[in-house]
This record gives C-alpha cells, structure tokens and sequence, in this order.
C-alpha cells in the first residue's frame, strides 16, 4: 500500500497517494502501535504530501508529533530526529512563520555541525536551508555569509553553488542580487552536475538577467526536458526570454503553459513573484494572492 502510495505521488496523483497513506497510517497504528518507526514513518510521509499539496498547517501537526516523539525515544541527536526537525523547520518557512523557521534552523545547524561535522550534505542543506529563511527576512548579510560558506567548505559542491547563484538572482532586496557573479556561478554547478534540471534553470535565469536570451531559451529548454514540463518557472522564463528576443506568439504560448502548471499546485510567494514578473513583461494577467513560500 505505501509503495503504490509513493507510485501515485510520483505521478502526480497527490490525492489517491494522500488518501492511501492515510489509510497505512492508521492500519500500523492499530497493529503496530502509534511509536514504531514504521508508524512514524507513515506520519512523515503523509506531512510531506501535505507540505506539497500548500496544507502547511497538517504538515506541521504531523512532523511536531513526530519530533516529540523522537525527542523522547531515539533522543535529540539522532539521525532521523534531525531529519525531521529540518523537515519541519522547512513547513515553517513555507507557511511564513519566518521567526519560528529561523529558530528551528539555527538549533537544526548547530546540532549537525556537532554531530555530523560543518561539511557533511545534511549539515550544510542546513546551512542553505537558514540562509533561505534570512533571505525571506530580508537579512541579506546573514543570508550571503551562510551561502557563501557553503560554497567554501564544498567549492564544487553543485547544490551549494547553485543556492548562492539562485539567491544572487533572486534575493526579493534587489539590492542584493548580483546576475553576474550569479552566472559564473551557475555555470560552474551545470558543470558539477550537468543532469540536474534545477541548475539548468538557475542557468537560464542567469543568462536572461544578463541579456544573453538564446543561451537562456537552450538553457531552460533543457531544464523543461529534464523537468518533464513539470516546473512552471522554466516556461515564466521561457516567455521572457522569447519576449526580449521579439518572438511574441512564442512567449504568449509558454507564458499560458506557466500558467496552466502553476494553478494545478499550491503556488508559492517566490513562484508568483516570477509569474508576476513575466506577466507585467507580456501584459498579461498575473497571479492571485496567496501565503506560501518554497525556495531553494
């Protein structure tokens, strides 16, 4: 039941996959007990549906369970109690809870930092993960010094690489934003990582921030492809793209199929400024108002 579950969220069947991990979850607390680690598990699994699905409030039930009883049974430095004090930090940041994303992150880092060393992967996704939630705050000076210590403790790291370069293009202080450090940057995680979809479209943005409109519609053509047409920030940049370069039916069709993605999910803060943004370039209607927030 749980891998047909998984099998219908891969396809995106979030609520035959929603429904059937309910049911696994109440069936191993009734033969299993509400502690056991495969109860938790079902316990995560289904927050994650709901953190996907925009129902952060569920989402955040569910993991603040799950970590008390961590806490309590493997003790507060085990692998999977961290996990899931990232896990829920995460829900705060999208649900805008920005104080409380901030305060579960720093305790979340500095705890991976002791136990698992500052250059360990789940050490420094911690590290990008504050680093996002300063960015949210507008703390551009934290923000900048945590992504950059990422790129120094792992310099070819390509996850690293390409949060800094997102934040450079990104960061909603515009002040902050440097689109020519952010291309170098991104190309060195294309480099690192060359079939990894999300660094073709940090790419892509790069190159249109720095007027290069060809090298950015090859760019997020590529990262459409390894998305499977699935993200609709490469069809938003797509448009513009396409737009500086005069091809006007071109931009107007990939800035619909922007749209259509984006309103079969919850739609976050960073997606809607990016949906904004080609709207007013196209003159077309942007999005509705909305709470949430996923960055890199």
């Amino acid at each position: 039941m749980s891998f047909l579950a998984n099998a219908y969220y891969r396809e995106g069947k979030y609520p035959q996959a929603e429904a059937l991990d309910g049911q696994v979850l109440e069936t191993r607390r009734r033969v299993l007990g509400s502690e056991h680690p495969d109860t938790l598990e079902s316990l995560v699994g289904l927050a994650g549906y709901y953190d996907d699905e925009g129902k952060y409030a569920q989402a955040e039930a569910l993991d603040s369970q799950v970590l008390e009883i961590q806490r309590r049974i493997l003790g507060p430095e085990h692998r999977l109690t961290l996990l899931t004090m990232g896990n829920l930090a995460s829900e705060y940041l999208s649900d805008e809870k920005y104080a409380q994303a901030e305060a579960l992150f720093s305790q979340n880092l500095e705890m991976r930092r002791r136990v698992l060393g500052e250059g360990n992967p789940d050490t420094l996704w911690a590290m990008r993960s504050l680093a996002a939630t300063y960015s949210a705050e507008g703390k551009c000076t934290q923000a900048d010094e945590l992504y950059r210590k990422a790129v120094e403790l792992r310099p070819n790291k390509a996850s690293s690489l390409n949060a800094l370069a997102w934040y450079l293009l990104s960061v909603p202080d515009r002040r902050c934003r440097r689109p020519e450090e952010a291309l170098q940057l991104a190309r060195r995680a294309v480099q690192a990582a060359p079939n990894v979809a999300t660094n073709y479209n940090t790419l892509g943005l790069a190159e249109y921030r720095n007027g290069l409109w060809d090298e950015a519609i090859a760019s997020l053509n590529k990262s459409a492809e390894l998305n499977r047409g699935a993200e609709p920030t490469d069809f938003f940049f797509l448009s513009m793209a396409h737009w500086k370069r005069d091809d006007k039916a071109e931009a107007a069709r990939f800035f619909q199929q922007g749209v259509d993605i984006a309103n079969s999910r919850a739609v976050g803060s960073e997606l809607r400024i990016f949906w904004a943004e080609a709207a007013e370039l196209l003159g077309r209607p942007g999005p509705k108002a909305g709470t949430a927030r996923n960055p890199r």
